[in-house]
């Protein structure tokens, strides 16, 4: 798509618009991670609207990436919705919106040089949802797809329910700050993942981050864990139909004080 034509524009009204009839939910996700302008960069004069004499042509990208944004939200707002992005490509291009109902999803807890990300955005007056990739993608520990890929081996651990009961949404923010955290999510990208792995991929480690996002800070991990709550959960999911994985050996969901 160029940003810089009008049937562009045109074409994603068309499916907002669309789109916006069959979801009820307030926000419309963009996207808007891990962009790359370098395409754009390359346009000519007639092609951007723009003048190499103005704008110098490494930065051609980020100013038609601007006006990208900034008209695809005005789409989103005259469809009665409100806009959610990925944070970085926001952060990392020095971005700008005219409007301060977006909904930022971070991915990241920390940038380079250390600052707490999610902080930043609520600092400047944003609602966050958190999704961090180091506590709750789903999809990690299934492992690299080339062989040249060792480099992910050490941090593709797997993240067990464990780890996604005991994650801390919260954590590091003030009682102030935790009023703009309206949530979290658990991504399951699928570069590994096809319809035999889907199911006992995503739960039961789903199912314990749901309550531990329900219960926020009033969680309980011995009792959780004493009360076999996710281990009946994933029982009854079971009988539904989904293919679930376990949460621990069968015998001791039967004897959990021999276990």
């Amino acid at each position: 798509m160029n940003p810089a034509k009008n049937e562009t524009y045109e074409v994603i009204g068309k499916l907002v618009k669309e789109v916006s009839k069959w979801f009820p939910d307030e926000c419309f996700h963009i996207g808007m991670d891990e962009v790359f302008t370098d395409c754009w960069n390359n346009l000519t004069d007639n092609e951007s609207g723009q003048n190499k004499t103005r704008n110098d042509e490494k930065d051609r990208g980020k100013v038609l990436l601007q006006t990208f944004l900034s008209k695809v939200q005005d789409i989103i707002e005259e469809n009665g919705k409100k806009t959610i992005m990925w944070h970085d490509t926001f952060l990392d291009k020095n971005l700008e919106t005219k409007y301060k109902n977006t909904l930022f999803h971070v991915w990241r807890e920390y940038a380079a040089n250390k600052t707490n990300i999610t902080k930043e955005f609520i600092s400047k007056g944003y609602d966050v949802v958190c999704s961090y990739y180091d506590s709750v993608y789903l999809d990690r520990g299934v492992g690299p797809y080339t062989m040249t890929a060792e480099k992910y081996l050490e941090r593709d651990s797997v993240f067990t329910w464990q780890k996604f009961y005991k994650y801390d949404i919260l954590e590091g923010l003030t009682k102030e700050e935790e009023k703009h955290v309206l949530g979290g999510e658990a991504p399951m990208w699928t570069e590994m993942i096809n319809d035999n792995n889907v199911e006992p991929t995503v739960f039961p480690r789903l199912s314990a981050l749901g309550e531990n996002l329900w219960t926020s800070t009033n969680k309980a991990y011995e009792e959780f864990i004493t009360s076999n709550r996710l281990y009946y959960q994933n029982e009854r999911m079971g009988k539904r139909g989904v293919r679930v994985g376990p949460v621990k050996p069968d015998y001791c969901g039967l004897h959990p004080y021999y276990c």
